[in-house]
């Protein structure tokens, strides 16, 4: 197995994962640039990835993951290149970031009806400092999680291809996804429990 990360451009991190801008007034113009990283991504990264390594290339064999912002350009990514990406693992959710555009979106970009697709999030992603822009922010990721499952069971995906997982009294934290990381591999991998 290759795992291949990237570090997201701190400050710009908003705009880099953010394909649409943002619906948040208080985050004025943050987004947009996520479009041309998933291009760079699909387009430079991967085939660079599958030239300098042994690797098997096919969808079926291509996950993607992020949590929080990364889990939002995750999502849009598996959506976009449904024909790149075989397993999505979306953590934390943060589609509030750009709710309307992001929604209609997925609807309008079904994933591939094999597409395995893993949803986590916690019941306390919030905490005091994002009452600035949304009132009840553990509530919003328990939303974005809840439409997101949705919108792809509607777009067509089957019912046994998504593990939606909320989870009681988890916070939007790195302890919390790396916990969770083992097991969305023994779902990828579902039949190759080699993740004992």
């Amino acid at each position: 197995m290759i795992i291949v990360g990237i570090d997201n451009h701190g400050e710009k991190r908003l705009d880099e994962y953010g394909p649409w801008q943002s619906d948040l007034p208080t985050e004025g113009q943050a987004g947009g640039d996520g479009m041309a990283y998933a291009d760079w991504v699909v387009n430079t990264v991967k085939p660079f990835i599958d030239y300098k390594y042994r690797t098997k290339p096919e969808r079926q064999s291509t996950l993607l993951a992020g949590s929080s912002m990364g889990g939002l350009i995750t999502a849009y990514m598996g959506a976009a290149y449904p024909e790149v990406f075989g397993t999505l693992g979306v953590f934390s959710l943060c589609s509030w970031f750009s709710q309307r555009d992001f929604l209609r979106f997925i609807a309008s970009h079904p994933l591939n009806k094999q597409t395995r697709l893993y949803i986590q999030t916690g019941t306390k992603e919030g905490d005091e400092a994002d009452a600035a822009f949304i009132s009840d922010m553990n509530q919003a990721y328990i939303d974005c999680a809840l439409s997101y499952y949705q919108r792809t069971l509607e777009a067509g995906l089957p019912l046994t291809q998504i593990w939606l997982r909320i989870l009681a009294n988890e916070t939007h934290s790195e302890y919390y996804w790396a916990k969770h990381f083992k097991e969305f591999l023994n779902f990828a991998f579902a039949d190759q429990k080699f993740w004992q």
